[in-house]
């Protein structure tokens, strides 16, 4: 019988908590805590409606790791399992008030280079374990730099 391949990612850093805020500027803040980390993604988005074309109809928004931390308004929260974490690729399981879905954050070819998108699907399997690599800290990604493309 073949071997299930488990994740990478060291136990305790395999769940946790999150918490989604919209800001002042009407972007989103996506924030992990994972033991005693925290990580903050930036999701872009044009209006607000967009909150629900991301979470419910698989829109895709540009996205950067996050710099800064806002406030406004916390949109939802609850626990969060990682999934596939590599260089350029995020997976998140999220048991929200609200949403209960799969989070991807990946590295993409942009007209500038390179960027990342934020994106929910409609298929909420966990990506091939195979691909994992166990970068859970998003600062230690090689794309953590990467800027959001202009507008």
């Amino acid at each position: 019988m073949a071997e299930i391949k488990k994740y990478e990612t060291p136990k305790e850093y395999q769940e946790g908590q999150f918490k989604i805020y919209l800001r002042d500027d009407d972007n989103l803040n996506f924030i992990i805590k994972l033991k005693d980390e925290t990580l903050n993604w930036f999701i872009d988005l044009d209006k607000d409606e967009d909150i629900f074309e991301l979470f419910g109809k698989a829109g895709k928004y540009p996205a950067i790791v996050g710099k800064d931390l806002n406030k406004k308004k916390i949109i939802d929260e609850g626990k969060v399992k990682l999934g596939v974490q590599r260089t350029g690729y995020h997976e998140y399981f999220l048991e929200g008030n609200k949403f209960e879905t799969k989070i991807h954050f990946r590295v993409i070819p942009a007209e500038e280079g390179k960027m990342w998108i934020a994106f929910t699907g409609y298929k909420q399997s966990p990506a091939d374990k195979d691909k994992d690599k166990g970068l859970w800290n998003i600062y230690d990604d090689g794309y953590n730099e990467l800027p959001l493309p202009k507008k």
